[in-house]
């Protein structure tokens, strides 16, 4: 009896000592909890905005309502992380949002984050962590509100050609966006408006992690000085690959209307280095475009299977916040060099619906 009695005190205190070193739920941060102490005396309990608040109005301005599906998924959440963690003046936000950095642990944060991307419940609308870098060839999936400029210089033997395309994008619905391109030309010293461009892309696609998404879409090219019009229907591709990397891809059709056997099909595709959280600053990346005739010609005058480019380029995020940024390129021919020396590439982009283009820098 003695012997058994000291095999269960044994037992006894090592499920004692077991249940000592577990980590307990209490120790887990309840971020409903961190909201309500920390958040809700400015963004409202639950994050229900009450913009008739006294505190609300003695702001200044009005806080990030949560509740909006839209406003909620337009951005990442590693966005908000930073904002949590260092103030709304480090990403060019209101200073009346303070830094919680010396406040909350990073885990702490991160709850509250977590917290505040689920207010709006289940929504139709993508996630803003798939809203990645404007490429300068690849098609970008993701729907945005948007201005952009466009210009490539192509270097080649005889005349060169300079291109500048304006464009505005506009979100439609839950998933949706139209476009309107205007394309201008200066050759041999003129300057002239060639094409007016319009379009659309629609999100079918978007995996439960968040980590990628599908777009369809098509654009339609109207030449104001003669030519043909095309039709270019395609499938833009956008995955995150890891804390570091991220690729988009396109698969896209060109077919003149008056006959498609003149068309081409072209495949693009871009990493992009994301070495950092700071959304003001310099993100390489490496693009490959290739196109495919449909009509190669015959004899010795017969094209490559495919034009294939490749296009190093890097992305400047201008505002501390990366709502305006610039990127920069050059597109170098692999093969078909007679088609041009090189064509230098940028793109200035203005998301306008994170705020006018003077903010933040």
């Amino acid at each position: 009896m003695r012997g058994r009695s000291e095999s269960d005190l044994f037992q006894h205190l090592a499920l004692a000592c077991f249940f000592l070193v577990q980590p307990s739920a209490a120790s887990e941060p309840d971020p409903a909890a961190l909201f309500a102490t920390h958040c809700s005396s400015c963004h409202g309990p639950g994050g229900n905005l009450n913009p008739d608040s006294p505190v609300v109005q003695g702001l200044g301005v009005v806080p990030a309502d949560f509740n909006d599906p839209l406003f909620n998924s337009r951005e990442p959440g590693h966005d908000w992380k930073m904002v949590i963690e260092h103030g709304g003046a480090a990403l060019g936000l209101s200073e009346k949002m303070p830094a919680f950095g010396d406040t909350l642990t990073e885990h702490e944060i991160e709850s509250v984050v977590t917290y505040l991307k689920g207010i709006p419940g289940e929504h139709d609308y993508p996630d803003g962590a798939l809203n990645l870098f404007l490429p300068l060839n690849t098609i970008k999936a993701f729907p945005e509100d948007e201005v952009v400029w466009k210009s490539d210089y192509v270097k080649r033997d005889g005349v060169d050609v300079w291109e500048n395309v304006f464009e505005l994008e506009k979100r439609v619905g839950k998933r949706g966006q139209v476009l309107v391109e205007l394309v201008q030309s200066l050759e041999d010293g003129d300057s002239d408006l060639d094409k007016i461009e319009v379009g659309g892309k629609y999100v079918v696609h978007t995996n439960a992690q968040n980590t990628s998404i599908l777009t369809a879409g098509s654009k339609f090219e109207f030449p104001i000085h003669g030519g043909e019009e095309e039709w270019l229907p395609y499938l833009a591709f956008g995955r995150i690959l890891n804390s570091e990397f991220t690729f988009q891809g396109h698969t896209r059709a060109k077919l003149p209307f008056n006959d498609f056997g003149d068309g081409s099909f072209e495949v693009a595709g871009i990493v992009h280095w994301t070495h950092s959280p700071w959304p003001r600053n310099a993100f390489p990346g490496l693009e490959v475009l290739a196109e495919f005739p449909f009509d190669r010609g015959n004899g010795p005058n017969r094209s490559d299977f495919a034009e294939v480019s490749i296009i190093p380029q890097v992305r400047f995020g201008l505002t501390k916040g990366g709502h305006v940024a610039l990127n920069m390129g050059v597109q170098i021919p692999v093969n078909e060099r007679d088609r041009f020396d090189y064509v230098a590439q940028m793109n200035l982009l203005w998301d306008f619906a994170d705020g006018p283009f003077w903010k933040g820098w």
